[in-house]
């Protein structure tokens, strides 16, 4: 059975509990890793200068805490494996189906004018606010950052 890194726990941490629920379900079959969950400031708005999103800070669902967004890169951990994502997608999609763990949820695989092929998403429970800027570098003040964002 695969188990997520010390690192996929933690940023999976930083993220709503039903995308918790659903990745702590996917783990158990199908290996994975969170790539990131929570994005602060610097690192939403780096992402959306390479390309990486189409949402400056704090338009994005990673720029709140919990986030309402995590970006999971299945195995073989090869960013351009797209059939690999498409297969994850299926797979990932009906778990929270059978398990019935989150109504709603949005794959970025799924978008058509724009393919985020790591990005889940759900809608929020309750309105949200913008995180407060004093635990918006909370997540890179202990060396936690998305892949191939920040130095």
């Amino acid at each position: 059975m695969p188990v997520f890194s010390r690192v996929s726990k933690v940023r999976l941490l930083t993220c709503d509990e039903r995308l918790q629920a659903l990745f702590n379900e996917v783990i158990r079959e199908r290996d994975c890793m969170i790539v990131c969950g929570f994005r602060n400031e610097v690192e939403q708005n780096k992402a959306f200068e390479m390309g990486f999103s189409r949402k400056r800070w704090p338009e994005g669902a990673h720029n709140r805490l919990p986030s309402l967004a995590v970006d999971v890169l299945p195995a073989p951990y090869k960013w351009d494996d797209i059939e690999a994502f498409k297969e994850f997608g299926a797979f990932v999609k009906g778990v929270a189906f059978e398990k019935r763990l989150i109504k709603g949820l949005k794959w970025g695989g799924d978008w058509e004018a724009f393919r985020d092929w790591p990005h889940w998403e759900v809608e929020p429970q309750v309105p949200l606010t913008p995180l407060p800027l004093r635990f918006a570098s909370t997540f890179d003040t202990i060396g936690l950052r998305p892949i191939g964002v920040g130095a």
